[in-house]
């Protein structure tokens, strides 16, 4: 009787040893398949940035050299255009002004 007992405790002890066992194997089998999708994103990521530093390249082969000197010269001269602005508009109600006050003033 014992030993009946002894040995329907090992039934139940390998039976939870197997489900325990197909648990973990579900879950590893789970894993693997996330791993799997996240290698693939990983590929497709690989690629579009791939993609992206030929389109940079590209980008960068295609754009002159003094390109960057151009833009600070056009910035410069616009400066200086606003500058000159400035001085003609000053200059301009100062005469209007004169002008108004010698009419005022006769």
């Amino acid at each position: 009787m014992e030993q009946e007992s002894g040995r329907k405790d090992l039934e139940m002890m390998v039976l939870e040893i197997k489900m325990g066992t197909e648990r973990v194997y579900s879950k590893l089998e789970q894993l693997t398949s996330s791993l799997n999708r996240l290698e693939g994103s990983f590929n497709r990521m690989d690629k579009k940035v791939d993609d992206l530093e030929k389109k940079i390249i590209v980008l960068d082969q295609a754009i002159p050299d003094d390109l960057v000197e151009k833009i600070a010269l056009v910035k410069a001269g616009q400066e200086t255009h606003s500058k000159i602005l400035w001085l003609l508009g000053g200059g301009v109600i100062t005469s209007l002004g004169k002008v108004l006050a010698d009419l005022i003033m006769h």
